[in-house]
Parts: structure tokens; C-alpha cells; sequence
């Protein structure tokens, strides 16, 4: 193990680990101007507010940049998925040991007020029948046994961490990328395939909505992972314009070329 590698396996080591409350902010700041619209757009206008104004940072001796959370060490909460209660939140810090400064934690206490009935769990609990699917749910044969009300269903729901993606948060790992189209042609030219698919819609049918609202979602999201990689490529820049050590300059350089041009064109040397 080098000396680079020893570095960067100290920082994932045991130790505290911070609870983020800066993308469930972002979400719901988002989430409020966009009401009445369709749900993809929503969460297309959520993910890119999100990736435009989440903190950003890049460590002592990384060469791979991007975050999972708005701190090192840390975990982003989301509301998408399910409502934190209190002794939810309560429990994170007194029996699983995560960290979270007073302000955040009054944050997010607040922002689960504006959740409250509008999560997936929420949705799913309202079709749940009594003859079927509450015991189902409740017998915990697949996942632990579930509260008996919706209220309390939708309570017991919430998830913590899925990085910046925005989408109830089980969503995150229901798919596969195609990342070969993303390497070897880039974002900009599924960017621009949208756009031409979009202009070329004719709405007949019920569904070319549905086909043009995905379309509009798929290019607002798109734009917006350009974007947040300019960003870490701005970051090492001006990182690499105040470093002293001549090593780390040019990998801070390198590291701005590469995010300059990766995900909107090509990978050259992948």
C-alpha cells in the first residue's frame, strides 16, 4: 500500500460520521416552486438544484473527485421516500453515534413538516387494503415488520444516504446505467438526442406527453451533471493556482482538464 492510498484509507476509517442535512434542504426548496407539476419534472428541477448548489470539495491527495455527501465523512437524509420522526433522529445520535451540529439537526426536525403526507410511503400506505396488504407489510416477510397506519408507516420509511441522486430513494439501485453510451459518446450527445426527439414530437396521443415530459426531465438532469462536473473542474483550478507542492499542482490540473471534458464528451483514456 502507497503512501497516498494509506492517506485516503484513514479518512474511511472509524471515526465520526456527520449527518448531512444540505440535499434534503436543496430538495425541498425545489419541491415547493415546482407543485402542480409533473413528478419526473419535479424531480429533474430537484436534482439539478441540488448538484448547482450542494457543497462541494475535493480531499488532501485525491486523484478521483465527486462527493456522496455535502461533508467529508458525512450522509445526505432525503424525504422522498419516508418522514423522519424524532426518536428516529434522536436514535442516529444517541445509539448509532452519528454527529450532526445543532442547527442542522433543528433543520432538519422543521423540514419534515412540509413532508409529512407527500412521500412514496405515504402513497403506498393509502392503497394498502386490510385484507391483503397491511398484514403482508406488517408480517415482515421480505423486511422487518411495519407499523399498522399510514401514519406511522410513512414515519418508519426514511432513508439516509443515495448520494446526490434525487428519486425515492429506493430507486437508486432499481437500475443500470448504461455507462458505455456515457463513455464513449458523452452526455451532451444523449443531450442533444433528447432535444431533437423532443422537437419532433407530435402530440396525438395521451402518451407523447408522458414521452415529452420525460424527454424535458432527461435534459434538464443531464445539463445538470455537466455542470456539477465544471464545478469540481472551477474547484481544482482554484485549488491548483494556491498549491505549493509542484506535484500536486499539476494533479490538481489534471484533474480540471479531466472534469472540463467528462461526462459532456468522451472519455480519451479510459
Amino acid at each position: 500500500m502507497n503512501e497516498r492510498v494509506r492517506k485516503l484509507r484513514e479518512t474511511i476509517g472509524p471515526g465520526e460520521y456527520y449527518i448531512c442535512t444540505e440535499k434534503c434542504r436543496l430538495i425541498t426548496e425545489s419541491f415547493k416552486k415546482t407543485e402542480r407539476q409533473p413528478e419526473i419534472l419535479r424531480n429533474a428541477a430537484a436534482f439539478a438544484h441540488v448538484l448547482d448548489n450542494i457543497n462541494i470539495f475535493i480531499g488532501d491527495d485525491e486523484l478521483i473527485v465527486g462527493n456522496v455527501a455535502s461533508k467529508p465523512r458525512g450522509i445526505e437524509f432525503g424525504n422522498l421516500f419516508g418522514v423522519w420522526s424524532d426518536p428516529e433522529i434522536d436514535g442516529l445520535k444517541e445509539d448509532e453515534g452519528f454527529v450532526i451540529s445543532a442547527a442542522d439537526e433543528e433543520e432538519l426536525r422543521k423540514l419534515q413538516a412540509y413532508w409529512t403526507g407527500k412521500t412514496f410511503a405515504s402513497r403506498m400506505a393509502r392503497i394498502f387494503d386490510d385484507e391483503r396488504l397491511w398484514p403482508y407489510v406488517t408480517l415482515g416477510v421480505t423486511l422487518p415488520p411495519a407499523p399498522g397506519s399510514e401514519e406511522a408507516f410513512e414515519k418508519g420509511s426514511a432513508i439516509a444516504g443515495n448520494g446526490m441522486a434525487v428519486c425515492p430513494e429506493h430507486g437508486a439501485i432499481l437500475y443500470g446505467p448504461d455507462y458505455r453510451k456515457v463513455l464513449y459518446g458523452g452526455l451532451k450527445s444523449i443531450i442533444e438526442e433528447a432535444e431533437t426527439e423532443f422537437r419532433n414530437t407530435r402530440f396525438r396521443h395521451e402518451n407523447d406527453f408522458e414521452k415529452a415530459d420525460f424527454l424535458r426531465a432527461a435534459i434538464t438532469a443531464n445539463k445538470a451533471i455537466i455542470r456539477f462536473a465544471h464545478r469540481f473542474a472551477d474547484l481544482a483550478s482554484d485549488l491548483a493556482a494556491k498549491e505549493k507542492d509542484a506535484g500536486r499542482k499539476m494533479e490538481l490540473k489534471k484533474i480540471a482538464d479531466t472534469c472540463r471534458r467528462v461526462p459532456e464528451h468522451p472519455a480519451r483514456s479510459f
